[in-house]
């Protein structure tokens, strides 16, 4: 199905004018000022057709271009903006790149193929942070059932008992993976198969127990996914509270809850299991393959840890496993932290391998200072993306052999805050996404795009800033040749204590000069 285009104008004639010529090629709506398109574009998303991209007018009635695409950032971030105006003065263009991340700028009167065109990069555009919105998505879930299953197996080593196990588990799945609410049930020998909370953690979770009666039982009352998981003994996943007839009985409670997906996952015992663990999500869909996974690997390890000493040994090669798996995930993520940084390197031939080098030469630094490993793979990983914000820039700007303009110039500064508005929202170990956004931030408080100086600026975002430089200097450009390595030290000492900081300064240079550092090629 094609992606929607939404047409924002408070003139009719022109409105229906640029439907006409844009149906043929695309699937067009249209609005009549600001806050119609605002609601259709909450109408789109509500009902999971979302525009790709919103062409609106500048100057409107009430809400004006700005603002309309302004709030439609806010609530669609996906979705490509494009501004018509016949008055795109400097002031105008750096008010809407700042406040609504605008992606391209038609005068009007705008030819239609122009205009086509211009959409058809837009659409692209959507599709390549679309997907990338995927991905991160698939590695925040993954990240966060990580963290709990790293809390877990430090529960197992030092809780005392069962009780305090158990409630350990229940609370890391919430504060550190971040999950809505996690119990442990187990099953009572009564007549009514009752299942009884023994563990819990959540906002809300006493009332939510309190009122949703579960039981083992193969009838109506043992539907719910923990009755099932206890029942079988197998992992029970429901991806939509809303749409599943398992939870007719159920779904009033969880909805006045915020939970929207659920996972139990049986603890082994004998002759049934000993009970279920069960943690709720807040999204719809909110288990993906490799975190139920996860998560499975962790209920394995709990089963150990209630069996105690007598399972000592299994449960010491548990978690032997469970660190190679852990080391696997590692290597995944960066394997995906460097696609994505193929990703851009593909939108900048130019460039291609910066990202790389910059990541090789910022670790050398890092090292010469004497960081501690563990801080110095964060970042490796950030370097590595750190122009990741680069994918919301235009590709002809990147690619640009001549000097910007003042406009054009405004556009590539965004980056900073682009990637790290891209990589927030991952709960990665290290701050990667604070990384990404200082690392055009000088000593002297002179960069962007806060201006922060000194000590504000974390210590590996100065590393990542002198590194930048010196790849960029001393690589060819669209608009130049190399500078030579050289030149690039010669920034560098120039810029010690102003531009960059004196401890960064003095490591990068011993490097080159005593030590003999390389960049690769």
């Amino acid at each position: 199905m094609a992606e929607r285009v939404l047409l924002v104008d408070d003139e009719p004639l022109v409105l229906s004018a640029l439907q006409r010529q844009l149906k043929k090629s695309f699937d067009v709506s249209i609005a009549n000022s600001g806050q119609e398109a605002i609601e259709c574009v909450k109408l789109s998303i509500s009902q999971g057709t979302p525009y790709a991209v919103v062409v609106s007018d500048m100057r409107m009635p009430g809400l004006d271009g700005i603002e309309t695409l302004s709030r439609i950032k806010d609530i669609a971030p996906e979705t490509v903006r494009m501004m018509l105006t016949g008055n795109a003065d400097l002031q105008t263009a750096v008010q809407a790149i700042n406040r609504g991340h605008i992606f391209r700028f038609f005068n009007k009167p705008c030819p239609a193929p122009d205009l086509i065109n211009g959409i058809n990069d837009g659409i692209a555009q959507y599709r390549l942070i679309s997907g990338e919105t995927q991905m991160l998505r698939k590695i925040q879930q993954a990240s966060r059932a990580l963290k709990t299953l790293s809390a877990v197996n430090s529960a197992l080593v030092h809780a005392k008992d069962t009780p305090q196990l158990l409630n350990e588990i229940c609370k890391a799945a919430v504060e550190e993976g971040g999950y809505g609410m996690a119990w442990v049930g187990i099953p009572v020998q009564d007549e009514a198969h009752t299942v009884s909370s023994v563990a819990a953690y959540g906002t809300g979770c006493d009332a939510y127990l309190a009122d949703t009666r579960i039981s083992w039982a193969d009838d109506e009352r043992g539907r719910h996914p923990v009755g099932r998981a206890i029942r079988l003994g197998t992992t029970q996943v429901l991806q939509d509270v809303e749409t599943d007839a398992d939870m007719d009985a159920w779904r009033e409670q969880a909805r006045a809850v915020g939970f929207s997906s659920i996972i139990s996952l049986p603890i082994s015992g004998h002759p049934l299991p000993f009970g279920a663990l069960t943690i709720y999500s807040t999204e719809t869909g909110g288990f993906i393959p490799e975190e139920i996974e996860l998560l499975e690997k962790m209920a394995d390890d709990m089963a150990f840890g209630i069996a105690g000493q007598e399972v000592r040994e299994e449960r010491d090669e548990s978690l032997h496993k469970v660190k190679e798996y852990l080391g696997q995930l590692q290597s995944n993520l960066e394997g995906t932290i460097k696609a994505f940084a193929y990703t851009i390197e593909l939108r900048d031939p130019y460039t291609a391998g910066h990202q790389r080098r910059v990541a090789s030469l910022a670790t050398a630094i890092a090292r010469q200072l004497k960081l501690p490993e563990d801080r110095i793979t964060g970042l490796y990983f950030a370097a590595t993306v750190h122009d990741l914000g680069k994918v919301k820039i235009p590709a002809e700007l990147l690619s640009n052999p001549g000097l910007l303009s003042d406009i054009e110039y405004m556009m590539i500064k965004v980056h900073p805050q682009a990637g790290y508005d891209i990589l927030k929202g991952i709960a990665f170990p290290w701050p990667i996404a604070e990384i990404v956004h200082q690392h055009h931030e000088r000593y002297d408080g002179t960069g962007y795009p806060r201006g922060l100086a000194g000590d504000q600026i974390l210590l590996e975002a100065r590393i990542l800033a002198a590194a930048d430089v010196i790849e960029a200097v001393a690589s060819h450009r669209p608009y130049r040749a190399s500078l030579g390595i050289d030149s690039a030290l010669d920034l560098i000492e120039k810029g010690r204590g102003t531009h960059f900081a004196p401890d960064v300064a003095d490591a990068c240079l011993a490097l080159f000069r005593e030590q003999g550092y390389q960049l690769e090629q």
